[in-house]
């Protein structure tokens, strides 16, 4: 609905109009909103005589048509909900009133069609392969969360081992650095030496 009005607007030879679904169908909406706001306020300020325009009985009257669909709609759920509570009581009576045996046999008649499975209980083989299984997976998990442990760990401790690295290497360039500078100036002491 939204988009036809949006798709007749747009190719408006007189009036050139750009809109599109969502705002066509929150412009209304907005209109009425403010149009609600201001009518309470007039009510609030008692006394304040106000000129109703052609604008303001239009939107009175989809105002007026506005709430009573709500009202519609909220009578209809209303209904709605009473009789689902009505059908859900007299289920619950029905069913204080009867037998067990006979509700089973009700409920299978109305509704399910396949047959219900009697429940066959299991040997004690069965529990002991299910705590093996359940063994074998808590085993396979701690496993997993283990590795999961380790490897955010070195991921940690990677950053610090790096620097150590680069740290070291730094020393021992600047270890030959100052070896190297010493050397130069015993060099340069000697010829001194020579030299006076």
């Amino acid at each position: 609905m939204w988009e036809t009005i949006a798709d007749n607007l747009n190719p408006h030879a007189t009036m050139r109009f750009l809109v599109t679904k969502k705002s066509v169908r929150e412009r209304p909406k907005l209109v009425l909103d403010k149009y609600r706001a201001r009518m309470q306020k007039e009510r609030r300020d008692s006394g304040v005589e106000v000129e109703e325009t052609e604008l303001d009985r239009a939107l009175e009257e989809i105002n007026e048509t506005c709430e009573a669909a709500e009202e519609d709609i909220l009578l209809v759920s209303n209904k709605k909900k009473t009789d689902e509570d009505r059908a859900m009581g007299e289920e619950i009576r029905k069913n204080a009133c009867e037998k067990l045996s006979e509700t089973m046999k009700r409920k299978e008649g109305e509704g399910s069609s396949e047959p219900k499975r009697k429940r066959s209980r299991k040997g004690g083989n069965d529990t002991i392969e299910f705590f093996g299984e359940k063994g074998n997976i808590n085993m396979a998990m701690k496993q997993e969360d283990q590795k999961a442990r380790r490897e955010q760990y070195e991921r940690q401790t990677r950053p610090y081992e790096l620097a150590l690295a680069n740290q070291q290497q730094q020393q021992q360039q600047s270890n030959q650095l100052i070896s190297l500078m010493i050397g130069l100036m015993q060099k340069i002491a000697e010829k001194k030496d020579v030299l006076c």
